[in-house]
């Protein structure tokens, strides 16, 4: 049956598309691609970009005490942080600051935080699986015949190739909201937002090094790696020019991978070598480096446009509760091991990631997708802002369709890359492949449904949708832990700020603390109008928490940058740092993120600290859905997930009697 290729923007229905770019006409060929050519440049709005702003001392040094209270039981204990802060405010911190001030002078490309942050990911010697790398589960395309795993690989891949082109000569639209005032006399405000984190998103990755890794770019690449089974291909989906391969030979090449037949067998895969701490990783790619023909087999795989990773042996359509099912595919996602009774003999098991690179796009034998993402170059608003455009355009202009044609004249164009192992080195990829699999089976992943206090709902009942998952959490770990109080870690963008990251929510909070104790120590005592107002009151005192976080007027990343200027100073003993309330505060038994909405319908990373939670929420359509990991050996996971799913039911409870 012929090709058949729907463009849009004008493009007619074609069942007789030659196969060769060589007949299409020019127009034809730049709309094929580009995924959009936008007016307004990409970079329109970087050198405008307001700088990220450094807090002043006093204001910092207030909302840290405001932070720190509810978290610290012991009245002494917390006296003496008061103490520390205020000498730290007129003394030491003052010196600090104004370093940074002068610092930050010489900063006006970038943020005082930018080249810091990165360096704590590049110098963490963690492997990156578990600790870093996250998640994201995409929605499946509402035509369901395009779902078939080597159609949708394909849509899916000439997007993301035609998102790069239009990145690359500056014609994507730069990423904007309206914002629209209430007054109707007044004009709308466009907000901007940072786009230089898309300067990694293709032909990049994380190169391991000792005691320090670094990035790599290649704007030249023009092929893709394909893992299968822990195998390697390697197929150019650009031409000499640097356009896109037609619609089918990307389709055929795709087909050919996904149904051939593995050839060379091996238990020794390389793709273990990723889950390593990173200096050991850094040794033995030094080891393999030794041998000429794996230089060249490196080269490729670091400098590949993205990864595309075939895991045709998971499906888990045959498991009944949905919500187990989820879970499967999350833990798929997040470290590559599918747990489940078809897979309970891991010994031949191989893992199909290559976790270094920027990003990695998970495929299924059903055709589930999700991505796996290096965490050190990118956050998580960046990712979701890709993925809606691309998402947009894989099922708007599906450029292959069920009825495609398979060409075999592509078998030559795919190669597989094999790398030569010494019989010495195989030991490394068993201890990569043992670590990898005690490590993953101590992890333990619950996923959370609530329907009734969905996004619509708490909106008109005047509450912020996010504050009332931080309430639930808040009042599920109190529950949980004889009354204690969390330090809480939720992410804030700051992408409107000229290389902006992230700043910290501190969700942990004296309202949240106070509606705790309401709940579950003294709820007799109280009514439900009473109960009613400490909600409302949590939910504004964390709106106002998300509003100075996204402004630039948070304290952790301010605190960091100082604590680092200290550091390189030479000041070991600054007594903000050492304190046991900093301490107390940084481990952040909470780590949490608003990760997941509309065409994202999941997302999740390992917890930050050994008896943590790590809890990625988002919503479904409307309903409210969590991701909770935990290890096992100093959590129970399921014990907090059910009383998340409690705390949820005594919060919507109490809005529909008031």
């Amino acid at each position: 049956m012929a090709l058949r290729v729907n463009f849009t923007k004008g493009w007619p229905l074609t069942r007789n598309l030659s196969r060769s770019l060589k007949t299409w006409s020019s127009a034809s060929i730049a709309d094929y691609n580009y995924l959009m050519k936008s007016d307004l440049p990409t970079d329109h709005y970087q050198t405008s970009l307001p700088q990220l702003p450094i807090p002043r001392l006093e204001d910092s040094c207030h909302r840290y005490l405001n932070a720190v209270k509810p978290l610290i039981a012991d009245d002494d204990q917390f006296t003496k942080t008061v103490d520390i802060v205020g000498s730290f405010k007129i003394g030491i911190g003052q010196q600090l600051q104004n370093h940074l001030c002068e610092k930050n002078r010489a900063l006006r490309h970038t943020s005082y935080i930018a080249d810091d942050w990165m360096d704590s990911y590049l110098s963490s010697r963690c492997p990156l699986p578990l600790n870093y790398n996250p998640f994201l589960i995409l929605q499946n395309d509402p035509e369901i015949e395009y779902n078939q795993p080597c159609i949708k690989a394909a849509n899916y891949l000439i997007s993301c190739l035609r998102y790069r082109r239009s990145l690359l000569d500056n014609v994507l639209e730069p990423d904007i909201t309206i914002s629209k005032s209430k007054n109707v006399d007044s004009k709308s405000t466009t907000i901007a937002y940072d786009m230089s984190q898309h300067q990694n998103l293709f032909g990049s990755t994380r190169i391991p090094a000792l005691n320090f890794d670094f990035l790599q770019t290649y704007p030249d690449s023009k092929h893709i790696i394909v893992m299968k089974r822990g195998h390697f291909y390697c197929f150019n989906v650009l031409d000499d020019s640097g356009n896109l391969k037609t619609p089918n030979y990307i389709y055929s090449c795709l087909k050919h991978i996904w149904d051939k037949p593995d050839e060379s067998k091996t238990d020794h895969h390389l793709s273990w070598l990723t889950c390593l701490p990173r200096d050991d990783w850094a040794r033995a790619r030094t080891h393999l480096l030794e041998n000429p023909s794996n230089v060249a087999h490196f080269a490729l795989i670091d400098s590949a446009l993205t990864f595309i990773c075939f895991d045709i042996d998971v499906d888990f359509d045959d498991i009944t509760d949905p919500i187990r099912q989820r879970e499967l595919y999350a833990l798929n996602a997040l470290h590559g091991i599918p747990f489940s009774d078809r897979f309970s003999d891991l010994q031949q098991f191989t893992l199909n990631r290559w976790f270094d690179k920027s990003f990695s796009t998970i495929f299924t034998k059903n055709g589930t997708t999700a991505i796996n993402f290096e965490h050190s170059w990118v956050d998580g608003v960046t990712m979701s802002r890709f993925y809606d455009r691309v998402y947009a355009d894989f099922t708007k202009n599906r450029f292959v369709s069920s009825s495609e044609n398979f060409d075999r004249k592509v078998f030559g164009d795919v190669k597989e890359i094999s790398f030569v192992l010494d019989e010495g080195f195989k030991s490394h990829i068993e201890l990569a492949k043992k670590t990898h699999k005690r490590e993953t089976s101590n992890l333990e992943l619950n996923y959370i449904h609530e329907n009734n206090l969905n996004r619509a709902y708490l909106k008109s009942m005047k509450l912020s949708p996010d504050s009332m998952f931080h309430l639930a959490f808040q009042m599920a770990f109190f529950k949980i832990s004889s009354g204690k109080t969390p330090a809480t870690y939720e992410s804030c963008s700051t992408s409107h700020f000229k290389h902006g990251r992230t700043e910290t929510i501190r969700a942990a909070t004296l309202s949240t603390q106070k509606a705790c104790k309401m709940f579950h120590i003294s709820r007799s005592n109280y009514s439900n109008a009473e109960l009613r107002s400490i909600i409302n009151e949590s939910s504004a005192t964390h709106s106002k928490l998300v509003k100075e976080a996204s402004i630039g007027q948070g304290f952790d990343r301010h605190w960091f940058a100082l604590k680092n200027i200290a550091e390189k100073q030479g000041m070991k003993d600054v007594s903000l740092f050492k304190d046991q309330s900093y301490q107390d505060a940084n481990h952040f038994t909470l780590s949490t993120s608003l990760l997941y909405a509309g065409n994202l319908i999941g997302g999740g990373y390992g917890p930050a600290v050994s008896d943590g939670f790590g809890l990625a929420y988002g919503f479904v359509g409307n309903d409210m859905g969590v991701y909770c990991t935990n290890w096992k050996d100093n959590r129970n996971g399921n014990e907090f997930s059910q009383a998340v799913k409690e705390s949820m039911k005594d919060i919507h409870s109490i809005l529909e009697s008031t």
